[in-house]
């Protein structure tokens, strides 16, 4: 009786000095032991007692910590610049509001920026969107966008960093499948964070977590199509390039090719040579590849007819150096055609200096791009917006799907700013793929995040197509598509083939 006669002193008077005090101040309000905040009625779990926060109850209470600090859970959380350099437009439009962020992982230096603050800006338009129409009922989203540098330790550094200083416990990402790969093994799951990515398509990931979802389709969908397309075009003899054993996006779709040719030998190249080399610097096994793979003796074999590279864009380095080194002066019934997956499908790779030669000898596969209304909407707004053609990048338009989401399995809690990962993550679970259908527009936001609300399933059709995930968490029924370099008009630019007709 005595301790706590002590404990409730003690309390008035932290009480006292927290309204006088910094932002930021909590006090032991039931002194209920925790282990997560969950375990708290309200208020936070601090070294495992329940404490309420009295710090903020909004940014301007955090002013003057700094003008990216916002308030979450009743406590100021300011964005370090140097971990996540990009925050979305909420920040600068709303001073005085509730913000509930959403962290993305994104590459933004090095080779693949541009594909990072593209899926950037797709993410980022589907929060405005949100945001104009009213956003969650306690508040609007901001976007925290923190550099991977494409590498998978950064990627794990900048998770762990948006979980235990920003308390954010929902995030878009990653671009590879190794930077996704550690994320989920390390974060995710352990610390129980729902993690989406609109890029990874190793199959390496699926089923990999009850906290990872993902709304491109597992490159298990892909490998057959480029299967199929190598038959189809007659294609004897191939040399196959990836980044072995240590690179999940390559090594996972060389898998999938094996399995696919295992089960239908009468689709692989009669003769195949394979070449490995490092991801962190393709070109330094130029060598090893040409004399492993390249190198062919026109007496005794003929040369391959195609080349297929599993690589991101950094590996587009090895297109520009073997066409100059090994192909240019060939004569052009020699040339082979490469193969590309959908990770070279980016508007980097018409840029890239050396491959324009090759152009007109590029085929590859692409989960197929969805030509409805939503999605002529979503393109007007793209390129309005950020001034961005949807055609010429592969993830915005699923990386505005993963962040609507996102938004979405907050916005079904009843008390959005206090919700775990686990009670977000749990909303996925309520996506279906019956019922009548609800578009991921804007003005549709209140509506669906009512009736998830309410405890309801929603079938979902996003930008990138019907938004139907199976019990490994992939988007399912996936059609996969054809794409090449259209050179006519000048400007070179990307084709794909028409949907097939229902």
């Amino acid at each position: 009786m005595l301790n706590n006669l002590k404990l409730t002193s003690m309390n008035l008077v932290l009480g006292a000095l927290c309204t006088l005090a910094l932002q930021g101040c909590t006090l032991a309000t039931n002194f209920t032991e925790c282990e997560t905040d969950s375990d708290c009625a309200q208020g936070i779990c601090a070294e495992g007692i329940c404490e309420m926060n009295v710090g903020c109850t909004s940014r301007a209470d955090c002013a003057s910590v700094s003008d990216a600090a916002y308030c979450l859970a009743n406590q100021c959380r300011e964005i370090d610049a140097a971990q996540c350099g990009r925050k979305g437009k909420v920040f600068l439009d709303d001073p005085d509001g509730v913000i509930i962020p959403i962290g993305a992982l994104m590459p933004l230096s090095g080779t693949n920026r541009e594909k990072g603050e593209a899926a950037s800006d797709g993410a980022e338009l589907a929060l405005r969107q949100i945001n104009a129409s009213g956003g969650s009922t306690s508040g609007k989203f901001g976007l925290i966008v923190c550099d991977t540098q494409y590498k998978a330790d950064v990627a794990v550094q900048k998770a762990n960093y948006m979980h235990e200083e920003l308390g954010i416990n929902a995030m878009l990402g990653a671009i590879s499948s190794a930077e996704t790969l550690a994320v989920v093994d390390q974060v995710a799951t352990p610390k129980e964070v729902l993690l989406i990515s609109p890029a990874s398509t190793s199959p390496g990931l699926s089923r990999r977590s009850d906290f990872f979802w993902r709304t491109i389709a597992s490159d298990a969908e892909q490998a057959p199509a480029m299967a199929e397309l190598l038959a189809e075009r007659g294609i004897e003899r191939a040399v196959l390039l990836y980044g072995g054993e240590d690179d999940p996006y390559g090594n996972g779709f060389f898998n999938a090719l094996t399995f696919h040719w295992a089960e239908n030998p009468d689709q692989k190249p009669a003769t195949l040579k394979l070449g490995t080399f490092d991801t962190s610097d393709p070109l330094a096994s130029l060598e090893q590849i040409n004399q492993s793979a390249l190198q062919y003796n026109s007496a005794e074999a003929p040369r391959p007819q195609a080349i297929i590279l599993l690589g991101s864009l950094s590996s587009s380095d090895l297109i520009a150096q073997i066409e100059e080194q090994f192909i240019q002066n060939l004569p052009d019934e020699d040339k082979p055609i490469w193969v590309l997956p959908e990770a070279l499908r980016d508007r980097t790779l018409l840029e890239k200096q050396g491959i324009k030669p090759a152009f007109e000898r590029i085929i590859g596969t692409a989960p197929l791009r969805t030509e409805t209304p939503i999605y002529s909407t979503y393109e007007t707004l793209l390129d309005v917006t950020f001034g961005r053609n949807a055609l010429d990048y592969q993830f915005p338009d699923k990386a505005y799907d993963a962040a609507y989401l996102l938004a979405l399995t907050y916005g079904a809690q009843q008390t959005p700013a206090l919700a775990t990962g686990a009670q977000l993550n749990a909303v996925m679970s309520r996506i279906a793929s019956s019922g009548e259908p609800s578009n991921l527009l804007g003005n549709q936001y209140s509506l669906i995040a009512g009736t998830l609300r309410d405890g309801q399933s929603v079938n979902l059709v996003g930008v990138s197509g019907e938004l139907d995930f199976n019990d490994a968490h992939d988007v399912s029924n996936s059609q996969i598509t054809t794409w090449t370099i259209d050179v006519s008009s000048g400007t070179p630019q990307f084709m794909e083939d028409e949907p097939p007709s229902e």
